[in-house]
């Protein structure tokens, strides 16, 4: 069939360019595949009004390309051609750091599972004195515990049935919460854990909410969430708006640890480029655009244009359009480009063990007023007995 040899074509501005810079987009690229392969010329002429664009598309243009903001059914006015690219609406934030090596020694059990442990030990230690009818001090005993727990032997005497028992049930239960220590213990060991960073945008709706992150979108993109329908996008897009956290030009380079991009999935993953082990792209998003090319209604061969836009897609050759237009094009910032973590076996630092250190500090503190209350007390009760002594003579 017969094609024409000029069309006319309306975009909206900059849609077939990327803006002041007169930088070719995709679309233009894409665009001059299928002229070349239709052999036809075309004039362009950019509208931005969405109503007289497409009261245009009806009477005086052939085509329409570009990222239109059409909202509702159209399919009575113009045709559409099989969707050449899917945008995503993503976001990319960066992966949380690894637990500090400390936590090893505090991750097998949640802080509940701590003070229940330390409840059961200081109770086992009072009903201990009771049972055995222990004559020593109840800080022994307890000390005797927890050294069992920490597979010690238990200095204890067992010359009774009620002694057997009351130790026997105390060492089976002492062995169960070693071994799921031990075993989660190794298990952190070998897939050291991180901390949680939001994976789709509900999670990082709650994050921006509880002030844990800061999420920065281009200001036109954020009208979405606001007048979605999902309260928790809706939540983002009031406190992105109300703090103003807009990337004006893409002109910001670093993203930090507490800080999310929302944009498009062509942007995030070519032209901001992190290794797998420091970037993280969501799992859901925000809303997918669909491009497409529009014909009027009348356009007499629709069929053809159909099949060159099927055979671009087939071909591959949006994809590398799209990449070339993002790698070439600065938006006021070079590309970024982070170098991998170093993964190599390191030794534990003083960094690390500073923790430890805390703590071995703190009890020969505590020993130390003890020993020395042990020192002062007898000396000031004695002085006190002679005090009274000499009162009463």
């Amino acid at each position: 069939m017969y094609f024409p040899d000029k069309l006319r074509l309306v975009t909206v501005p900059n849609g077939l360019s990327i803006g002041s810079s007169g930088r070719t987009s995709p679309d233009f690229h894409a665009l001059d595949y299928i002229s070349k392969r239709l052999k036809f010329n075309y004039d362009v002429t950019e509208e931005s009004n969405e109503g007289r664009l497409l009261s245009g598309l009806q009477k005086e243009f052939d085509i329409g390309m570009g990222k239109f903001k059409m909202q509702g059914s159209y399919s009575d006015y113009v045709h559409f051609t099989v969707p050449y690219y899917s945008i995503k609406e993503i976001f990319l934030c960066e992966k949380a750091s690894e637990d500090p090596k400390f936590n090893a020694f505090l991750y097998p059990f949640s802080t509940d599972v701590w003070i229940v442990c330390l409840c059961f030990t200081l109770i086992a230690t009072v009903v201990s004195k009771y049972v055995t009818s222990s004559k020593q001090q109840s800080v022994n005993v307890f000390l005797n515990l927890v050294g069992s727990l920490l597979k010690q032997p238990l200095e204890v005497e067992v010359n009774t049935l009620r002694k057997t028992i009351w130790w026997a049930t105390w060492l089976v239960w002492a062995g169960i919460i070693s071994f799921l220590y031990n075993a989660i213990f190794l298990n952190f060991l070998t897939i050291p854990t991180s901390a949680h960073s939001p994976k789709n945008f509900q999670e990082l709706s709650e994050a921006v909410q509880n002030k844990n992150f800061k999420c920065v979108i281009v200001k036109h993109k954020n009208d979405y969430m606001l007048e979605s329908k999902l309260e928790y996008l809706r939540l983002l897009g009031e406190i992105i708006a109300k703090n103003e956290w807009y990337l004006e030009n893409n002109s910001q380079a670093n993203i930090s640890k507490t800080e999310c991009w929302i944009g498009s999935d062509l942007v995030l993953k070519n032209v901001f480029i992190y290794p797998p082990k420091v970037k993280h792209f969501s799992d859901d998003f925000l809303y997918d655009q669909q491009l497409t090319i529009y014909v009027r209604k009348s356009f007499c061969c629709f069929e053809q244009l159909n099949k060159a836009v099927l055979d671009m897609i087939e071909g591959g050759f949006y994809q590398k359009f799209y990449s070339e237009a993002l790698r070439n094009y600065v938006w006021k910032v070079e590309l970024i480009t982070l170098g991998f973590p170093d993964d190599s076996t390191k030794a534990l630092s003083m960094e690390d063990m500073k923790y430890p250190f805390y703590l071995l500090l703190f009890c020969y503190t505590l020993c130390i007023i003890v020993f020395l209350f042990e020192i002062l007390l007898p000396k000031a009760i004695v002085l006190k007995i002679l005090s009274n002594k000499s009162v009463f003579k």
